[in-house]
């Protein structure tokens, strides 16, 4: 992937327009970006239950890097 910045509010742009990142600053805060994955594919239709998305990186726990909170 070839990133040029240059010019523009969007030349650098890392996130698609619309969305962002979000620091982790609270044990509350991570227990909801974690409820938010995965219940992303149910609250989308895509799954009758949360637990049957395949490919949830919450299946793999240990591909799943361990965040320090802030």
């Amino acid at each position: 992937m070839n990133l040029r910045c240059g010019g523009g509010d969007d030349a650098c742009r890392k996130w698609q327009k619309g969305f962002h990142d979000e620091r982790i600053e609270s044990s509350q805060q991570m227990e909801n970006a974690l409820a938010y994955v995965r219940c992303n594919a149910w609250r989308h239709g895509l799954v009758d239950d949360p637990e049957d998305w395949p490919w949830s990186s919450l299946h793999f726990p240990s591909i799943v890097d361990p965040v320090e909170i802030w």
